[in-house]
């Protein structure tokens, strides 16, 4: 870098990302003394979202939909959205929880009342929407239950087999997961959730090759059936009845899907938590059902195989939030029993989704739903089951847990050189360029070489807050938010310092207080070629 000063403005391109390096000699690109670099990724993103130019915002607040604990220090194991078409024309709205021994419902009200009492209290339970009647399970080896939507919830009839999930694919229940025969795909008479003939329907998959089937997906005309998890094994069941059944061999001794409901679609693919952890993709290459694998957290594998406890991994969980572009995966980090952890991936990026970890959700997130609010204009939410009884909503224009514990929103680019590691640099300012959200500061840090951190707080320029708060809230009419929607929050550094490789933090951890950064900017001066050693 020539001696002088250089305006360089930075741009958000990446998401967390752990194994592609500390740091980065991408450089600026422009003359003029003015120029623009993209920051390729980030080496910490916790608790944020991502707009499409690559802005960075916090992650949703919550809120809690049932106003006391439906059971006193019990988990919620899983939340269910199940929604009854009749013959009216007017759909009505269920919410299923499994929490405790109990499995307990709601109208969308928020109270629930119980439906029916189970044997376990850390089974992980499954539903399956079948003739407007939901389907209940678990992997307890428990009889499966069948609900109506109204009164109690009863024994399934038909004398189906015990299985732990269960799919409708083709106009017939396809079901897995019994202890007793763990490679047996079951599936019941056509069109009837009720009749099953366990002794000669159901479809043997990989016998005795050390797994047994963990999950079912519906997908493209096909069934896919993985199987696991020390084992892996995908097959594609195809077919359009028991008379032309096709089953073929996918993949053998690969990833697949660790558990049921680890499974997911998005856009035009099916995903799955595989039992190290790792999230791949299953895409269909063309419509004749040519199929491959792809891994989409190869970028945090060091992060995954370093904090997520496999053990307990069969309790993953994900909501495909459709209107947000993102999917949430909750894991189980740290050796947690349960999953205290949600991994957001943003699929609108194209073949590299970016990746956030939400890790101010611990005990919130041992269960997860995606769910309609008819409260909120039947908008698309993501319900969340905690450790403490309750359920909660991911509420976007809410900021803090409950309105009582903030979150804690963090993003750190890579150290950068600037494309010139061998030359020391001066920065002297720049400035953060904000969508003003509230009038919270944002703590921005600035880390040269082995240097420790300096820090500075910056306005956002924003006037009163969008969400309650202790403090001013926002009115119609009479408050403002600073006057535009985009202000660049200029500063000085008198003490920002020679390096050779910077990186920048930007944090705010204020209750109810969030922000939204679209750009970095920096005033640097070229110093001199330098070969010392720190």
């Amino acid at each position: 870098m020539p001696s002088g000063d250089l305006f360089v403005r930075h741009l958000f391109g990446g998401g967390f990302a752990t194994d592609i390096g500390p740091v980065s000699d991408a450089g600026p690109q422009g003359g003029g003394g003015v120029a623009q670099m993209v920051i390729p990724w980030l080496l910490q993103c916790d608790n944020a979202m991502f707009d499409l130019d690559g802005g960075i915002t916090k992650s949703p607040g919550t809120t809690k939909i049932n106003s006391s604990a439906l059971q006193s220090g019990a988990t919620i194991r899983g939340i269910y959205d199940f929604w009854i078409q009749g013959g009216t024309g007017s759909p009505s709205q269920k919410r299923i929880v499994h929490v405790g021994t109990k499995i307990m419902a709601d109208a969308g009200d928020g109270t629930f009342a119980e439906i029916a009492t189970v044997t376990s209290d850390s089974a992980v339970p499954s539903y399956c929407s079948f003739n407007d009647e939901l389907i209940i399970s678990d992997d307890g080896n428990s009889a499966p239950w069948k609900w109506t939507g109204t009164g109690s919830a009863s024994a399934l009839g038909g004398s189906p087999p015990n299985f732990a999930f269960a799919v409708e694919h083709k106009g017939r229940v396809f079901a897995a997961g019994n202890p007793a025969q763990p490679s047996r795909l079951y599936y019941s008479a056509a069109f009837n959730h009720e009749s099953w003939n366990t002794s000669a329907n159901y479809i043997t998959i990989g016998s005795n090759d050390g797994s047994g089937i963990t999950g079912l997906a519906s997908y493209k005309d096909a069934l896919i059936i993985f199987k696991g998890p020390k084992k892996g094994s995908i097959y594609v069941l195809q077919g359009d009845d028991t008379s032309d059944f096709s089953l073929s061999l996918l993949r053998k001794n690969c990833g697949s899907a660790v558990w049921h409901n680890a499974i997911f679609q998005y856009q035009d693919d099916l995903a799955f938590v595989a039992a190290d952890g790792s999230i791949q993709r299953l895409s269909a290459t063309s419509a004749f059902g040519n199929f491959s694998l792809a891994h989409l957290t190869r970028n945090i594998g060091k992060y995954i195989n370093n904090n997520v406890a496999r053990t307990y991994l069969r309790k993953a969980c994900v909501a495909n939030w459709e209107s947000k572009g993102v999917a949430l995966v909750t894991l189980p980090i740290n050796s947690s029993a349960t999953t205290n952890l949600i991994l957001m991936m943003d699929y609108r990026f194209g073949e590299e989704p970016r990746f956030s970890t939400w890790t101010g959700y611990t005990g919130k997130c041992a269960s997860m739903t995606l769910a309609i609010d008819e409260s909120d204009a039947a908008r698309q939410v993501v319900l969340i089951g905690g450790t403490d009884g309750y359920v909660r909503k991911l509420d976007v224009n809410r900021f803090s847990i409950d309105a009582a514990t903030a979150i804690n929103c963090v993003a750190k680019t890579p150290h950068l050189s600037y494309g010139m590691p061998h030359m020391t640099k001066v920065i002297t300012g720049g400035s953060l360029g904000f969508a003003p959200l509230t009038d919270d500061t944002v703590t921005f840090k600035w880390e040269r070489d082995n240097e420790t951190y300096e820090t500075l707080a910056v306005s956002q320029g924003g006037g009163d807050l969008l969400s309650p708060s202790s403090g001013t809230d926002f009115t119609l009419d009479t408050s403002f938010l600073g006057g535009a929607s985009f202000v660049d929050s200029w500063f000085e550094l008198e003490t920002g310092g020679e390096f050779r490789n910077i990186a920048y933090t930007f944090s705010n951890a204020d209750l109810n207080g969030s922000f939204e950064l679209h750009s970095m900017s920096a005033f640097l001066r070229g110093a001199a070629l330098s070969m010392e050693n720190a």
